[in-house]
């Protein structure tokens, strides 16, 4: 997603972010095309991680509602969970999921 700050002051909201990811998720999933997130983990570290077969699933914890994306990892060659509010970037890539 690109969030253009000037014209749209909210979209530097963490909200406002996670909804245009949430929003690019439902559309790859649509397309049936890989997802590649930036994403990262609970000790702040970084990686790039390419997405197959993915879900959104949203769960309480702590008496909030969260949202997970659930998808095969292709880096670490299994299923994995992603926090969708620790996800930095996203992109649909092109690629038909098979």
């Amino acid at each position: 997603p690109k969030f253009n700050i000037e014209e749209k002051p909210e979209a530097s909201s963490k909200d406002y972010i996670t909804k245009e990811i949430l929003q690019l998720i439902e559309n790859a999933s649509k397309n049936g095309n890989i997802l590649r997130i930036k994403y990262k983990n609970k000790n702040d570290e970084f990686s790039v991680r390419s997405i197959r077969k993915y879900r959104l699933v949203t769960v309480g914890e702590d008496g909030t509602d969260v949202t997970y994306l659930i998808g095969y990892c292709i880096l670490r060659n299994a299923e994995r969970n992603f926090r969708v509010d620790r996800i930095q970037n996203a992109e649909e890539l092109k690629l038909k999921d098979s």
